[in-house]
């Protein structure tokens, strides 16, 4: 009998050992968990800890091409656009030879790679390649959660890059359809959030500053709910905020939402980022409207030299529009 019941203890031990998974994939879990934080620099360890496992380990396919891309997702978010775009290669390279380059997951890593600063892809081919994609993926009625997910992401990217190619018109017909699916959509929060900012930027270049300042609230409430007061998603829409009350001549509101950013980028970003950059150099722009020129100047002057140190390390020219990085 005792025999039988050690036996038995023995078969649970190895079968939940078994079950157990791998020390990569806990790494994996862990750095979506921090990404999601906004722990950036975490979660690249994390990430970089799973993948030298996972390689050590032969791992191989999809699972090896979801580390790269998540790594290179962290890596973006952390202003490391040379790092990031290496990654998102790698899993372009695995992508092609897994699924074929009409893939709806090859279009949405050359999407990412198409919205870093400086990294060569051109926002042209990346259009045409998410295109096609949405064009090629079965109706409604054939696609899992997963795809339809994908879907999504996938014209939020396409919004994104046909506004960075100043095909505004295709841009807000892609948004337009888009935002009421993420509205309704639970676990969308901060895709619904991006997609106002595409929208107000759209007003912005309309130079509508007051629809567009809508818009930009409306993203800040959503990040606000979804992520909290402190996550670095909240940096975007209150740059853009910051600056549509600018160009409106509402210096005095833009003042203190430029302060809340620029306090946010240094707490969770760093000094270093091109983000941070922006803020300083548009924050300056704001104090010289209200007469403060030597201060405004002497912002305006460090924030230009860390947007053209950041591009530099970023393999960016310099003469890269900085101008239009500005109301992002």
């Amino acid at each position: 009998m005792i025999k039988k019941l050690t036996i038995a203890a023995l078969l649970l031990v190895s079968l939940s050992m078994a079950a157990s998974p791998p020390r990569w994939a806990d790494l994996l879990s862990d750095g979506i968990r921090l990404k999601n934080s906004g722990l950036y620099l975490e979660a690249i360890a994390a990430f970089q800890k799973a993948l030298a496992l996972a390689e050590a380990e032969g791992v191989s396919g999809l699972p090896l091409m979801q580390i790269y891309d998540r790594l290179g997702t962290s890596c973006a978010e952390a202003g490391q656009a040379i790092e990031a775009a290496q990654h998102y290669r790698q899993a372009l390279g695995l992508l092609a030879k897994i699924e074929g380059r009409q893939s709806l997951d090859y279009a949405l890593v050359l999407g990412k790679i198409a919205l870093l600063p400086g990294q060569g892809t051109s926002n042209e081919q990346a259009i045409a390649v998410l295109q096609q994609a949405l064009r090629s993926t079965p109706p409604s009625g054939d696609q899992s959660q997963a795809v339809a997910r994908k879907l999504l992401v996938a014209q939020s990217s396409l919004a994104q890059i046909l506004i960075r190619a100043n095909r505004l018109p295709e841009a807000e017909q892609v948004l337009l359809q888009l935002t009421p699916a993420l509205v309704t959509g639970a676990g969308e929060k901060e895709m619904l959030g991006d997609s106002l900012v595409e929208l107000g930027m759209i007003r912005f270049h309309q130079r509508r500053y007051s629809e567009a300042a809508d818009y930009y609230r409306q993203s800040l409430q959503v990040h606000e709910e979804a992520d909290g007061i402190g996550h670095p998603h909240l940096i975007r829409p209150l740059n853009n905020l910051a600056t549509a009350y600018a160009r409106a001549g509402r210096f005095d509101d833009a003042c203190p939402i430029y302060q809340r950013a620029i306090s946010l980028c240094a707490k969770t970003l760093g000094e270093n980022q091109l983000i941070y950059g922006i803020l300083l150099q548009n924050y300056g722009d704001v104090l010289k409207k209200l007469g403060r020129k030597h201060e405004g100047e002497s912002l305006r002057f460090q924030g230009n030299f860390i947007q053209k140190a950041f591009l530099r390390r970023n393999g960016a020219q310099t003469t890269i529009g900085i101008e239009a990085l500005r109301s992002r």
